[in-house]
């Protein structure tokens, strides 16, 4: 720990003993103290043990013919924790509502209803309407937003808008028609993303490494399946989302303000018509 002087001078071992002593919460923090103690707690294990269990309670199912998320799980389950996942119904029932989960990541859900995008943790119960974001109308939200949330990293969440496809990023036609003729992505593609630190929307710029999907005025670029949702997974420190119907995934690195097009493998089994969803293996 010469190196870090932000840090105390103590021995691994010592630190360690130390740390292993913290809720899993003031640990979390811990960790983005300095590079030297979140060595030793990664080295060590200290935190995956214990805020991050690997038993799955259930899952959330959404179906076209619903207007709310199901929950399935197995029958030993505790029947009281199915009372607890109502948090996503609109309290005043003579409002005709809807919720439908967007996304997840390591425990906070991301879900859309009438009022907007919320994040909740439905283990706590505790959850957040975000602001409306700029530039991109309700209707369009659930099926550009994303969530990310490492709480290994940081106790704070974000939540990218990502395009699909590219006329989602045009706000009138004329713009439309214009991006027809340039490649897709940009080169600099600006993102709008929210974050739980401020509480607010910013536009951010991601630098793109390698080639584009396309041009924007490609077949390919005007897919639109409206019973099709983007899907995404958090991995290692980057955000993996399907756009184009699956055919290709945008690689987005939130720490250095980059991204990459990985383009998927054309076809699958000779089938010409298929549906491709993205998830995180264990």
């Amino acid at each position: 720990m010469k190196g870090d002087p932000a840090c105390l001078a103590l021995p691994e071992d010592a630190l360690a003993e130390f740390l292993r002593r913290l809720p899993p919460r003031s640990l979390a923090a811990s960790r983005c103290v300095c590079k030297s103690w979140r060595a030793v707690i990664d080295a060590r294990q200290l935190l995956q043990s214990e805020l991050l269990p690997h038993s799955v309670r259930g899952i959330f199912f959404m179906c076209h013919d619903l207007d709310y998320p199901v929950f399935l799980a197995h029958p030993s389950i505790d029947p009281q924790i199915f009372g607890k996942l109502d948090f996503h119904r609109d309290p005043d029932r003579l409002n005709l509502s809807y919720a439908s989960v967007v996304g997840h990541c390591n425990g906070l859900l991301l879900y859309h209803d009438v009022r907007g995008l919320h994040v909740a943790n439905p283990a706590t119960q505790r959850r957040a309407l975000l602001p409306p974001p700029p530039r991109f109308k309700k209707w369009l939200l659930r099926s550009l937003a994303h969530i990310v949330f490492d709480p290994a990293e940081s106790l704070h969440y974000e939540v990218l808008l990502v395009p699909e496809v590219p006329r989602y990023e045009a706000i009138d036609l004329e713009e439309q028609q214009q991006e027809r003729d340039e490649e897709w992505p940009a080169s600099t593609w600006v993102l709008c993303v929210f974050s739980s630190r401020t509480g607010q929307w910013e536009e951010r710029a991601f630098v793109r490494e390698g080639e584009a999907a396309g041009m924007a005025s490609d077949k390919v670029m005007r897919r639109d399946d409206p019973l099709w949702y983007s899907c995404s997974a958090y991995w290692h420190g980057a955000l993996f989302v399907q756009c184009l119907g699956g055919s290709t995934v945008m690689r987005i690195t939130l720490s250095n303000g980059k991204y990459q097009v990985l383009k998927m493998p054309l076809g699958i089994g000779g089938l010409e018509y298929y549906d491709v969803y993205l998830g995180l293996s264990k």
